[in-house]
Protein backbone atom coordinates (compact mmCIF):
# COMPACT_ATOMS: atom_id res chain seq x y z
CA UNK A 1 0.00 0.00 0.00
CA UNK A 2 2.93 2.37 0.54
CA UNK A 3 3.33 2.80 -3.21
CA UNK A 4 -0.18 4.27 -3.58
CA UNK A 5 -0.80 7.96 -2.98
CA UNK A 6 -4.29 9.03 -1.92
CA UNK A 7 -5.85 12.40 -1.26
CA UNK A 8 -4.20 14.29 1.62
CA UNK A 9 -7.67 14.97 3.02
CA UNK A 10 -9.76 12.37 4.91
CA UNK A 11 -10.90 9.50 2.69
CA UNK A 12 -11.41 5.74 2.63
CA UNK A 13 -9.89 4.99 -0.78
CA UNK A 14 -7.25 2.82 0.87
CA UNK A 15 -10.00 0.35 1.84
CA UNK A 16 -10.22 -0.69 -1.79
CA UNK A 17 -7.93 -3.67 -2.44
CA UNK A 18 -5.83 -1.82 -5.01
CA UNK A 19 -3.21 -3.74 -6.92
CA UNK A 20 -0.22 -2.47 -8.88
CA UNK A 21 -0.05 -2.94 -12.64
CA UNK A 22 1.84 -6.21 -12.92
CA UNK A 23 1.65 -9.80 -14.11
CA UNK A 24 0.26 -11.06 -10.80
CA UNK A 25 -2.71 -8.67 -10.87
CA UNK A 26 -3.69 -9.65 -14.40
CA UNK A 27 -3.21 -13.34 -13.62
CA UNK A 28 -5.55 -13.03 -10.63
CA UNK A 29 -8.14 -11.17 -12.71
CA UNK A 30 -8.12 -13.97 -15.27
CA UNK A 31 -8.14 -16.73 -12.67
CA UNK A 32 -11.08 -15.10 -10.85
CA UNK A 33 -12.67 -14.07 -14.19
CA UNK A 34 -13.29 -10.56 -12.90
CA UNK A 35 -13.27 -7.35 -14.94
CA UNK A 36 -10.54 -4.88 -14.03
CA UNK A 37 -11.19 -1.42 -12.66
CA UNK A 38 -8.20 0.68 -13.74
CA UNK A 39 -7.81 3.96 -11.89
CA UNK A 40 -5.22 6.32 -13.38
CA UNK A 41 -4.43 9.14 -10.98
CA UNK A 42 -1.66 11.59 -10.14
CA UNK A 43 -0.41 12.92 -6.84
CA UNK A 44 -1.03 16.52 -7.94
CA UNK A 45 -4.49 15.97 -9.40
CA UNK A 46 -7.39 17.84 -7.74
CA UNK A 47 -10.18 15.68 -9.14
CA UNK A 48 -8.25 12.51 -8.30
CA UNK A 49 -8.35 13.69 -4.70
CA UNK A 50 -12.06 14.40 -4.99
CA UNK A 51 -12.60 10.90 -6.39
CA UNK A 52 -10.76 9.45 -3.37
CA UNK A 53 -12.83 11.54 -0.96
CA UNK A 54 -16.21 10.85 -2.56
CA UNK A 55 -16.69 7.86 -4.85
CA UNK A 56 -13.82 5.77 -3.52
CA UNK A 57 -14.92 6.54 0.05
CA UNK A 58 -18.52 5.48 -0.54
CA UNK A 59 -19.16 2.21 1.38
CA UNK A 60 -21.23 0.67 -1.41
CA UNK A 61 -18.66 1.58 -4.05
CA UNK A 62 -15.91 0.05 -1.92
CA UNK A 63 -17.95 -3.14 -1.47
CA UNK A 64 -18.80 -3.49 -5.17
CA UNK A 65 -15.23 -2.93 -6.29
CA UNK A 66 -13.74 -5.38 -3.83
CA UNK A 67 -16.34 -8.06 -4.53
CA UNK A 68 -16.81 -7.79 -8.28
CA UNK A 69 -13.62 -6.26 -9.73
CA UNK A 70 -9.87 -6.55 -9.67
CA UNK A 71 -8.87 -2.94 -8.92
CA UNK A 72 -5.57 -1.66 -10.31
CA UNK A 73 -4.27 1.81 -9.49
CA UNK A 74 -1.65 3.50 -11.68
CA UNK A 75 0.20 6.78 -11.21
CA UNK A 76 0.15 8.71 -14.48
CA UNK A 77 3.61 10.21 -13.99
CA UNK A 78 5.23 6.89 -13.11
CA UNK A 79 3.55 4.90 -15.88
CA UNK A 80 3.20 7.10 -18.96
CA UNK A 81 3.05 3.94 -21.07
CA UNK A 82 -0.16 2.82 -19.37
CA UNK A 83 -1.62 6.32 -19.44
CA UNK A 84 -1.01 6.62 -23.20
CA UNK A 85 -3.18 3.59 -23.89
CA UNK A 86 -5.99 4.05 -21.40
CA UNK A 87 -6.46 7.74 -20.63
CA UNK A 88 -10.08 8.65 -21.35
CA UNK A 89 -9.82 12.42 -21.38
CA UNK A 90 -8.08 13.47 -18.19
CA UNK A 91 -7.38 12.54 -14.60
CA UNK A 92 -8.66 10.63 -12.88
CA UNK A 93 -9.31 8.12 -15.62
CA UNK A 94 -11.76 5.45 -14.53
CA UNK A 95 -11.46 2.61 -17.03
CA UNK A 96 -13.24 -0.74 -17.01
CA UNK A 97 -11.31 -3.56 -18.67
CA UNK A 98 -11.66 -7.24 -19.41
CA UNK A 99 -9.40 -9.53 -17.34
CA UNK A 100 -6.90 -9.42 -20.23
CA UNK A 101 -6.89 -5.62 -20.33
CA UNK A 102 -9.19 -4.79 -23.26
CA UNK A 103 -11.11 -1.56 -22.73
CA UNK A 104 -14.84 -1.96 -22.06
CA UNK A 105 -15.85 1.59 -21.15
CA UNK A 106 -15.06 4.33 -18.66
CA UNK A 107 -14.68 8.04 -18.09
CA UNK A 108 -12.93 10.51 -15.80
CA UNK A 109 -14.43 11.59 -12.47
CA UNK A 110 -17.58 9.58 -11.70
CA UNK A 111 -19.74 10.70 -8.71
CA UNK A 112 -20.68 8.12 -6.06
CA UNK A 113 -24.28 7.34 -7.11
CA UNK A 114 -23.32 7.07 -10.76
CA UNK A 115 -20.30 4.98 -9.80
CA UNK A 116 -22.51 2.52 -7.95
CA UNK A 117 -24.64 2.09 -11.06
CA UNK A 118 -21.61 1.77 -13.30
CA UNK A 119 -20.08 -0.94 -11.15
CA UNK A 120 -23.26 -2.99 -10.97
CA UNK A 121 -24.09 -2.64 -14.66
CA UNK A 122 -20.60 -3.40 -15.96
CA UNK A 123 -20.07 -6.43 -13.74
CA UNK A 124 -23.49 -7.80 -14.81
CA UNK A 125 -22.78 -7.04 -18.46
CA UNK A 126 -19.46 -8.85 -18.33
CA UNK A 127 -20.99 -11.83 -16.53
CA UNK A 128 -24.02 -12.17 -18.82
CA UNK A 129 -22.61 -11.11 -22.18
CA UNK A 130 -19.01 -12.22 -21.98
CA UNK A 131 -18.98 -14.12 -25.28
CA UNK A 132 -20.42 -11.20 -27.23
CA UNK A 133 -17.85 -8.87 -25.65
CA UNK A 134 -14.97 -11.18 -26.48
CA UNK A 135 -16.19 -11.54 -30.06
CA UNK A 136 -16.34 -7.77 -30.54
CA UNK A 137 -12.87 -7.42 -29.05
CA UNK A 138 -11.54 -10.05 -31.47
CA UNK A 139 -13.14 -8.20 -34.39
CA UNK A 140 -11.58 -4.95 -33.26
CA UNK A 141 -8.18 -6.62 -32.97
CA UNK A 142 -8.45 -7.98 -36.53
CA UNK A 143 -9.47 -4.53 -37.82
CA UNK A 144 -6.50 -2.95 -36.09
CA UNK A 145 -4.07 -5.42 -37.63
CA UNK A 146 -5.61 -4.91 -41.08
CA UNK A 147 -5.63 -1.14 -40.85
CA UNK A 148 -4.10 0.64 -43.83
CA UNK A 149 -0.45 1.46 -43.33
CA UNK A 150 0.41 5.15 -43.32
CA UNK A 151 1.89 6.81 -46.37
CA UNK A 152 5.60 6.04 -46.41
CA UNK A 153 6.69 8.22 -49.33
CA UNK A 154 5.93 11.58 -47.68
CA UNK A 155 8.87 13.95 -47.50
CA UNK A 156 9.65 16.80 -45.16
CA UNK A 157 9.80 20.36 -46.45
CA UNK A 158 9.54 23.92 -45.25
CA UNK A 159 5.83 23.77 -46.10
CA UNK A 160 5.30 21.68 -42.97
CA UNK A 161 6.72 24.49 -40.87
CA UNK A 162 4.58 27.08 -42.66
CA UNK A 163 1.42 25.00 -42.22
CA UNK A 164 1.92 24.50 -38.50
CA UNK A 165 2.92 28.13 -38.03
CA UNK A 166 -0.31 29.20 -39.72
CA UNK A 167 -2.25 26.92 -37.37
CA UNK A 168 -0.50 28.68 -34.46
CA UNK A 169 -1.57 32.07 -35.79
CA UNK A 170 -5.11 30.89 -36.53
CA UNK A 171 -5.66 29.65 -32.98
CA UNK A 172 -3.81 32.47 -31.21
CA UNK A 173 -5.95 34.52 -28.80
CA UNK A 174 -4.81 38.08 -29.54
CA UNK A 175 -6.65 39.45 -26.50
CA UNK A 176 -5.47 37.15 -23.71
CA UNK A 177 -2.68 35.21 -25.36
CA UNK A 178 -2.46 31.47 -25.60
CA UNK A 179 -4.34 29.33 -28.05
CA UNK A 180 -8.05 28.73 -28.39
CA UNK A 181 -10.55 29.23 -25.59
CA UNK A 182 -10.86 27.64 -22.17
CA UNK A 183 -9.46 25.25 -21.06
CA UNK A 184 -6.18 27.00 -21.77
CA UNK A 185 -2.76 25.34 -21.55
CA UNK A 186 0.64 27.01 -22.15
CA UNK A 187 1.60 25.02 -25.30
CA UNK A 188 5.22 26.09 -25.05
CA UNK A 189 6.26 24.44 -28.33
CA UNK A 190 3.88 26.77 -30.19
CA UNK A 191 5.35 29.78 -28.36
CA UNK A 192 8.89 28.60 -29.15
CA UNK A 193 8.04 28.09 -32.83
CA UNK A 194 6.58 31.58 -33.06
CA UNK A 195 9.66 33.05 -31.37
CA UNK A 196 12.15 31.29 -33.63
CA UNK A 197 10.28 32.17 -36.83
CA UNK A 198 9.92 35.78 -35.69
CA UNK A 199 13.66 35.89 -35.21
CA UNK A 200 14.14 34.57 -38.74
CA UNK A 201 11.45 36.65 -40.50
CA UNK A 202 10.93 39.68 -38.24
CA UNK A 203 7.18 39.05 -38.50
CA UNK A 204 5.67 41.12 -35.66
CA UNK A 205 2.55 38.93 -35.56
CA UNK A 206 4.72 36.07 -34.36
CA UNK A 207 6.38 38.18 -31.69
CA UNK A 208 2.92 39.14 -30.43
CA UNK A 209 2.13 35.45 -29.95
CA UNK A 210 5.14 35.19 -27.65
CA UNK A 211 4.94 38.41 -25.69
CA UNK A 212 1.16 38.47 -25.23
CA UNK A 213 0.96 34.86 -24.10
CA UNK A 214 3.88 34.96 -21.67
CA UNK A 215 2.87 38.34 -20.24
CA UNK A 216 -0.80 37.45 -19.73
CA UNK A 217 0.12 34.13 -18.15
CA UNK A 218 2.73 35.60 -15.82
CA UNK A 219 0.50 38.50 -14.75
CA UNK A 220 -2.62 36.37 -14.36
CA UNK A 221 -3.98 33.76 -12.02
CA UNK A 222 -2.09 30.96 -13.74
CA UNK A 223 1.07 32.26 -12.07
CA UNK A 224 1.52 32.19 -8.31
CA UNK A 225 2.01 35.89 -7.63
CA UNK A 226 3.00 35.20 -4.02
CA UNK A 227 5.61 32.43 -4.17
CA UNK A 228 6.29 32.06 -7.88
CA UNK A 229 5.74 29.12 -10.19
CA UNK A 230 3.24 28.46 -12.95
CA UNK A 231 0.13 26.42 -12.32
CA UNK A 232 -0.70 23.73 -14.83
CA UNK A 233 -3.49 25.38 -16.82
CA UNK A 234 -6.37 27.83 -16.69
CA UNK A 235 -10.04 26.90 -16.66
CA UNK A 236 -10.82 30.31 -18.15
CA UNK A 237 -9.81 32.08 -21.35
CA UNK A 238 -8.14 34.98 -19.50
CA UNK A 239 -5.83 32.81 -17.34
CA UNK A 240 -7.65 33.96 -14.19
CA UNK A 241 -8.85 30.67 -12.65
CA UNK A 242 -6.20 27.95 -12.74
CA UNK A 243 -5.97 24.36 -11.72
CA UNK A 244 -3.46 24.86 -8.94
CA UNK A 245 -0.99 22.01 -9.36
CA UNK A 246 2.57 23.04 -10.20
CA UNK A 247 4.38 20.60 -12.45
CA UNK A 248 8.14 20.35 -12.90
CA UNK A 249 7.63 19.60 -16.60
CA UNK A 250 5.50 22.69 -17.28
CA UNK A 251 7.72 25.04 -15.31
CA UNK A 252 10.83 23.72 -17.08
CA UNK A 253 9.34 24.33 -20.51
CA UNK A 254 8.09 27.79 -19.54
CA UNK A 255 11.42 28.77 -18.00
CA UNK A 256 13.25 27.82 -21.19
CA UNK A 257 10.94 29.79 -23.48
CA UNK A 258 11.04 32.75 -21.07
CA UNK A 259 14.84 32.68 -21.20
CA UNK A 260 14.80 32.77 -24.99
CA UNK A 261 12.11 35.47 -25.08
CA UNK A 262 14.19 37.55 -22.68
CA UNK A 263 17.25 37.18 -24.91
CA UNK A 264 15.28 38.33 -27.96
CA UNK A 265 13.23 41.17 -26.43
CA UNK A 266 15.34 42.21 -23.41
CA UNK A 267 12.03 42.77 -21.60
CA UNK A 268 12.73 43.37 -17.91
CA UNK A 269 9.41 41.74 -16.98
CA UNK A 270 10.51 38.45 -18.52
CA UNK A 271 13.80 38.61 -16.64
CA UNK A 272 12.07 39.29 -13.31
CA UNK A 273 9.59 36.48 -13.94
CA UNK A 274 12.51 34.13 -14.56
CA UNK A 275 14.12 35.23 -11.30
CA UNK A 276 10.95 34.63 -9.30
CA UNK A 277 10.31 31.33 -11.06
CA UNK A 278 13.81 29.97 -10.41
CA UNK A 279 13.57 31.11 -6.78
CA UNK A 280 10.39 29.04 -6.41
CA UNK A 281 12.00 26.04 -8.09
CA UNK A 282 15.04 26.31 -5.82
CA UNK A 283 12.94 26.66 -2.66
CA UNK A 284 10.29 24.01 -3.37
CA UNK A 285 11.16 21.67 -6.22
CA UNK A 286 14.95 21.36 -5.85
CA UNK A 287 16.75 18.58 -4.03
CA UNK A 288 19.71 20.67 -2.95
CA UNK A 289 21.53 17.84 -1.20
CA UNK A 290 21.51 15.22 -3.95
CA UNK A 291 20.89 17.36 -6.99
CA UNK A 292 17.83 17.19 -9.18
CA UNK A 293 14.23 18.27 -8.91
CA UNK A 294 11.00 17.00 -7.39
CA UNK A 295 8.11 16.08 -9.66
CA UNK A 296 5.31 18.41 -8.61
CA UNK A 297 3.53 20.35 -5.91
CA UNK A 298 -0.07 19.56 -5.08
CA UNK A 299 -3.14 21.60 -5.95
CA UNK A 300 -4.81 23.44 -3.04
CA UNK A 301 -7.06 26.30 -4.11
CA UNK A 302 -7.57 27.54 -0.53
CA UNK A 303 -3.83 27.72 0.22
CA UNK A 304 -2.92 29.54 -2.98
CA UNK A 305 -5.58 32.21 -2.39
CA UNK A 306 -3.74 33.34 0.76
CA UNK A 307 -1.03 35.95 1.24
CA UNK A 308 2.54 34.96 2.06
CA UNK A 309 1.98 35.65 5.77
CA UNK A 310 -1.22 33.60 5.83
CA UNK A 311 0.40 30.73 3.98
CA UNK A 312 3.22 30.62 6.51
CA UNK A 313 0.70 29.56 9.16
CA UNK A 314 -0.32 26.46 7.18
CA UNK A 315 1.40 23.36 5.90
CA UNK A 316 2.34 23.88 2.27
CA UNK A 317 0.74 21.58 -0.33
CA UNK A 318 2.37 18.19 -0.73
CA UNK A 319 5.50 17.97 -2.87
CA UNK A 320 6.04 14.75 -4.81
CA UNK A 321 9.72 13.98 -4.33
CA UNK A 322 9.80 11.30 -7.00
CA UNK A 323 12.68 11.81 -9.43
CA UNK A 324 11.50 11.76 -13.06
CA UNK A 325 14.32 11.55 -15.56
CA UNK A 326 12.72 13.32 -18.52
CA UNK A 327 11.36 16.19 -16.42
CA UNK A 328 14.72 16.66 -14.71
CA UNK A 329 16.40 16.74 -18.11
CA UNK A 330 13.95 19.40 -19.28
CA UNK A 331 14.78 21.55 -16.26
CA UNK A 332 18.50 21.05 -16.85
CA UNK A 333 18.11 22.38 -20.41
CA UNK A 334 16.05 25.30 -19.10
CA UNK A 335 18.70 26.16 -16.50
CA UNK A 336 21.38 26.16 -19.20
CA UNK A 337 19.21 28.48 -21.32
CA UNK A 338 19.20 31.10 -18.55
CA UNK A 339 23.00 31.67 -18.85
CA UNK A 340 23.10 31.98 -15.03
CA UNK A 341 26.26 30.37 -13.61
CA UNK A 342 24.65 29.32 -10.31
CA UNK A 343 21.78 27.63 -12.12
CA UNK A 344 24.19 25.94 -14.49
CA UNK A 345 26.02 24.46 -11.51
CA UNK A 346 22.72 22.99 -10.29
CA UNK A 347 22.06 21.62 -13.78
CA UNK A 348 25.45 19.88 -13.86
CA UNK A 349 24.86 18.34 -10.42
CA UNK A 350 21.52 17.05 -11.64
CA UNK A 351 23.10 15.41 -14.68
CA UNK A 352 25.59 13.65 -12.43
CA UNK A 353 22.69 12.22 -10.49
CA UNK A 354 21.03 11.05 -13.69
CA UNK A 355 24.21 9.33 -14.81
CA UNK A 356 25.04 7.77 -11.44
CA UNK A 357 21.57 6.82 -10.18
CA UNK A 358 19.22 6.50 -13.15
CA UNK A 359 21.48 4.79 -15.66
CA UNK A 360 22.79 1.22 -15.62
CA UNK A 361 25.01 0.09 -18.46
CA UNK A 362 23.52 -3.39 -18.43
CA UNK A 363 19.89 -2.20 -18.44
CA UNK A 364 19.64 1.37 -19.66
CA UNK A 365 18.09 4.62 -18.49
CA UNK A 366 15.25 4.44 -15.95
CA UNK A 367 12.18 6.67 -15.92
CA UNK A 368 11.55 7.30 -12.23
CA UNK A 369 12.78 6.66 -8.74
CA UNK A 370 10.70 7.03 -5.58
CA UNK A 371 12.33 8.43 -2.48
CA UNK A 372 14.77 5.80 -1.17
CA UNK A 373 13.58 3.36 -3.83
CA UNK A 374 15.19 1.66 -6.79
CA UNK A 375 14.91 3.22 -10.27
CA UNK A 376 12.16 1.74 -12.41
CA UNK A 377 10.78 1.51 -15.96
CA UNK A 378 13.79 1.45 -18.29
CA UNK A 379 14.33 3.00 -21.70
CA UNK A 380 11.29 5.18 -22.29
CA UNK A 381 11.75 7.34 -25.37
CA UNK A 382 10.91 10.58 -23.55
CA UNK A 383 13.69 9.98 -21.03
CA UNK A 384 16.28 9.13 -23.67
CA UNK A 385 15.34 12.07 -25.90
CA UNK A 386 15.38 14.77 -23.24
CA UNK A 387 18.44 13.37 -21.45
CA UNK A 388 20.40 13.26 -24.70
CA UNK A 389 19.49 16.89 -25.27
CA UNK A 390 20.38 17.89 -21.70
CA UNK A 391 23.86 16.40 -21.99
CA UNK A 392 24.34 18.14 -25.35
CA UNK A 393 23.39 21.43 -23.68
CA UNK A 394 25.89 20.66 -20.92
CA UNK A 395 28.59 19.93 -23.48
CA UNK A 396 27.99 23.15 -25.38
CA UNK A 397 27.92 25.14 -22.16
CA UNK A 398 31.02 23.69 -20.50
CA UNK A 399 33.12 22.40 -23.38
CA UNK A 400 33.64 19.18 -21.39
CA UNK A 401 33.54 16.35 -23.93
CA UNK A 402 32.48 13.85 -21.24
CA UNK A 403 28.99 15.28 -21.65
CA UNK A 404 29.13 14.69 -25.41
CA UNK A 405 30.17 11.09 -24.81
CA UNK A 406 27.26 10.56 -22.46
CA UNK A 407 24.84 12.15 -24.91
CA UNK A 408 26.02 9.66 -27.52
CA UNK A 409 25.50 6.84 -25.02
CA UNK A 410 21.82 7.71 -24.66
CA UNK A 411 21.29 8.40 -28.36
CA UNK A 412 22.84 5.03 -29.20
CA UNK A 413 20.66 3.39 -26.58
CA UNK A 414 17.55 4.87 -28.18
CA UNK A 415 18.67 3.67 -31.61
CA UNK A 416 19.40 0.18 -30.32
CA UNK A 417 16.31 -0.28 -28.15
CA UNK A 418 13.57 1.75 -29.81
CA UNK A 419 14.30 2.67 -33.42
CA UNK A 420 12.14 1.04 -36.10
CA UNK A 421 14.60 1.05 -38.96
CA UNK A 422 12.13 -0.55 -41.38
CA UNK A 423 9.14 1.76 -40.99
CA UNK A 424 10.90 4.72 -39.43
CA UNK A 425 10.62 6.55 -36.10
CA UNK A 426 10.99 5.36 -32.52
CA UNK A 427 8.72 3.26 -30.34
CA UNK A 428 7.68 4.98 -27.12
CA UNK A 429 9.03 2.11 -25.06
CA UNK A 430 10.78 -1.23 -25.71
CA UNK A 431 8.32 -3.61 -27.35
CA UNK A 432 9.62 -6.51 -25.30
CA UNK A 433 9.05 -4.76 -21.96
CA UNK A 434 5.49 -5.91 -21.35
CA UNK A 435 2.55 -7.62 -23.00
CA UNK A 436 -0.10 -6.75 -20.42
CA UNK A 437 -3.32 -5.29 -21.77
CA UNK A 438 -2.97 -2.68 -24.48
CA UNK A 439 0.75 -2.37 -23.83
CA UNK A 440 1.10 -5.08 -26.44
CA UNK A 441 -0.06 -2.50 -29.03
CA UNK A 442 3.05 -0.59 -30.14
CA UNK A 443 3.03 3.20 -29.91
CA UNK A 444 4.93 5.97 -31.66
CA UNK A 445 4.39 9.41 -30.17
CA UNK A 446 4.67 12.47 -32.44
CA UNK A 447 5.98 14.79 -29.73
CA UNK A 448 8.48 12.31 -28.28
CA UNK A 449 9.77 11.45 -31.75
CA UNK A 450 10.09 15.15 -32.55
CA UNK A 451 12.17 15.70 -29.42
CA UNK A 452 14.33 12.69 -30.30
CA UNK A 453 14.87 13.80 -33.88
CA UNK A 454 15.76 17.30 -32.73
CA UNK A 455 18.38 15.94 -30.31
CA UNK A 456 19.81 13.70 -33.03
CA UNK A 457 20.10 16.58 -35.47
CA UNK A 458 22.09 18.55 -32.91
CA UNK A 459 24.24 15.54 -32.08
CA UNK A 460 25.00 15.01 -35.76
CA UNK A 461 26.11 18.62 -36.13
CA UNK A 462 28.35 18.43 -33.08
CA UNK A 463 29.99 15.14 -34.04
CA UNK A 464 29.66 14.93 -37.82
CA UNK A 465 28.21 11.41 -37.41
CA UNK A 466 25.86 10.70 -40.33
CA UNK A 467 23.96 7.92 -38.54
CA UNK A 468 22.28 10.42 -36.23
CA UNK A 469 21.22 12.69 -39.07
CA UNK A 470 19.87 9.75 -41.09
CA UNK A 471 17.79 8.46 -38.17
CA UNK A 472 16.43 11.97 -37.57
CA UNK A 473 15.41 12.31 -41.21
CA UNK A 474 13.70 8.92 -41.26
CA UNK A 475 11.87 9.80 -38.05
CA UNK A 476 10.60 13.14 -39.32
CA UNK A 477 9.53 11.64 -42.64
CA UNK A 478 7.52 8.98 -40.83
CA UNK A 479 5.12 11.65 -39.53
CA UNK A 480 5.09 13.87 -42.63
CA UNK A 481 1.87 12.34 -43.98
CA UNK A 482 -0.33 12.93 -40.96
CA UNK A 483 1.20 15.68 -38.79
CA UNK A 484 -1.52 18.08 -39.99
CA UNK A 485 -4.22 16.38 -37.93
CA UNK A 486 -2.49 17.66 -34.79
CA UNK A 487 -2.90 21.30 -35.85
CA UNK A 488 -0.89 23.79 -33.81
CA UNK A 489 -0.04 21.02 -31.34
CA UNK A 490 2.42 19.72 -33.95
CA UNK A 491 4.61 22.74 -33.17
CA UNK A 492 7.34 20.58 -31.62
CA UNK A 493 7.44 18.52 -34.82
CA UNK A 494 7.59 21.68 -36.94
CA UNK A 495 10.51 22.93 -34.84
CA UNK A 496 12.40 19.69 -35.41
CA UNK A 497 11.71 19.83 -39.16
CA UNK A 498 12.86 23.45 -39.30
CA UNK A 499 16.07 22.64 -37.40
CA UNK A 500 16.74 19.72 -39.74
CA UNK A 501 16.23 21.74 -42.91
CA UNK A 502 18.04 24.93 -41.90
CA UNK A 503 21.65 25.03 -40.82
CA UNK A 504 21.92 27.09 -37.63
CA UNK A 505 24.61 29.56 -36.73
CA UNK A 506 27.61 27.55 -35.60
CA UNK A 507 30.38 29.07 -33.49
CA UNK A 508 33.48 26.90 -33.15
CA UNK A 509 36.08 28.16 -30.71
CA UNK A 510 39.50 26.64 -31.31
CA UNK A 511 41.67 26.89 -28.24
CA UNK A 512 42.86 25.00 -25.17
CA UNK A 513 39.97 24.19 -22.84
CA UNK A 514 41.73 25.85 -19.93
CA UNK A 515 42.69 29.02 -21.79
CA UNK A 516 40.94 32.08 -20.34
CA UNK A 517 40.71 33.77 -23.74
CA UNK A 518 39.09 30.70 -25.27
CA UNK A 519 36.60 30.67 -22.40
CA UNK A 520 35.81 34.33 -23.01
CA UNK A 521 35.06 33.64 -26.67
CA UNK A 522 32.97 30.66 -25.67
CA UNK A 523 30.96 32.71 -23.14
CA UNK A 524 30.25 35.33 -25.80
CA UNK A 525 28.97 32.64 -28.17
CA UNK A 526 26.68 31.24 -25.48
CA UNK A 527 25.24 34.61 -24.51
CA UNK A 528 23.92 35.70 -27.91
CA UNK A 529 20.60 34.22 -29.03
CA UNK A 530 20.10 32.52 -32.37
CA UNK A 531 17.65 29.62 -32.91
CA UNK A 532 19.36 26.25 -32.79
CA UNK A 533 22.76 27.89 -32.39
CA UNK A 534 25.78 25.66 -31.90
CA UNK A 535 28.60 26.75 -29.61
CA UNK A 536 31.47 24.27 -29.53
CA UNK A 537 34.79 24.66 -27.74
CA UNK A 538 37.39 22.52 -29.53
CA UNK A 539 40.72 21.82 -27.88
CA UNK A 540 43.48 21.21 -30.49
CA UNK A 541 44.95 18.37 -28.45
CA UNK A 542 41.68 16.69 -27.48
CA UNK A 543 39.60 17.35 -30.60
CA UNK A 544 42.13 16.97 -33.39
CA UNK A 545 39.90 14.62 -35.40
CA UNK A 546 36.91 16.96 -35.23
CA UNK A 547 39.06 19.95 -36.22
CA UNK A 548 40.39 18.03 -39.20
CA UNK A 549 36.81 17.17 -40.16
CA UNK A 550 35.83 20.84 -40.00
CA UNK A 551 38.99 21.98 -41.74
CA UNK A 552 40.05 24.53 -39.12
CA UNK A 553 43.75 25.22 -38.59
CA UNK A 554 45.27 25.57 -35.16
CA UNK A 555 47.18 28.63 -33.95
CA UNK A 556 48.94 29.92 -30.87
CA UNK A 557 45.97 32.12 -29.88
CA UNK A 558 42.33 31.06 -29.54
CA UNK A 559 40.13 31.78 -32.55
CA UNK A 560 36.37 31.70 -33.09
CA UNK A 561 34.80 30.69 -36.39
CA UNK A 562 31.25 31.93 -36.94
CA UNK A 563 29.48 30.07 -39.72
CA UNK A 564 26.04 29.65 -41.23
CA UNK A 565 25.82 26.60 -43.43
CA UNK A 566 28.90 26.48 -45.64
CA UNK A 567 29.62 30.19 -45.25
CA UNK A 568 32.02 31.29 -42.53
CA UNK A 569 33.17 34.73 -41.51
CA UNK A 570 36.84 35.43 -41.02
CA UNK A 571 38.13 33.99 -37.73
CA UNK A 572 38.01 36.41 -34.78
CA UNK A 573 39.81 36.65 -31.47
CA UNK A 574 37.69 39.11 -29.45
CA UNK A 575 34.41 38.41 -27.66
CA UNK A 576 32.63 41.40 -29.17
CA UNK A 577 33.55 40.14 -32.65
CA UNK A 578 31.86 36.83 -31.85
CA UNK A 579 28.66 38.64 -30.90
CA UNK A 580 28.77 40.80 -34.03
CA UNK A 581 29.46 37.74 -36.16
CA UNK A 582 26.40 35.94 -34.82
CA UNK A 583 24.28 39.01 -35.54
CA UNK A 584 25.58 39.18 -39.12
CA UNK A 585 24.53 35.62 -39.84
CA UNK A 586 20.90 36.18 -38.83
CA UNK A 587 18.64 34.75 -41.51
CA UNK A 588 16.44 37.18 -43.46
Amino acid sequence: MSNFHFSPRPNRAHEIAWREWNDAAFADAQRQDKPILLGISAVWCHWCHVMDETSYSDPEVIRLINERFLPIRVDNDQRPDVNRRYNLGGWPTTAFLTPTGELLTGGTYIPPAQMQNFLAQISDLYKNSKQDILQKIAEHERARKNAKERERDAKISSQIVENVLQAVLDTFDSVYGGFGDALKFPHTDAIQLALEKHFATRDERLLAVVTTTLTKMARGGTYDQVAGGFFRYSTTRDWSVPHFEKMLEDNAKLLRVLAHANQVTREEFFFKTMQMLTAYIDATLSDRARGGFNGSQDADEHYYALSLVERAKLTAPYVDRTFYTDWNALMVSAYFATTDDALRAVALKTLERVWNEMYRAETGLFHFCRVDGAPQLPNQLSDLAHTTRAFLDAYQTTGDDAHLTRAQTFADLALAQLFDADAGAFWSEPRANESLGLLRVPDKSLNENAATADALVLLARLTGAEKYRAAAQQTLEFFAADYARYGFMAAGYALAVDHFLNEPVAVHIVGAAGDARARELHAAALGEYSPGKIAQLLDPMRDAARLAQLGYPTSDAPRAYVCSGQKCLAPVSDAWEVVEGIKKTRRV
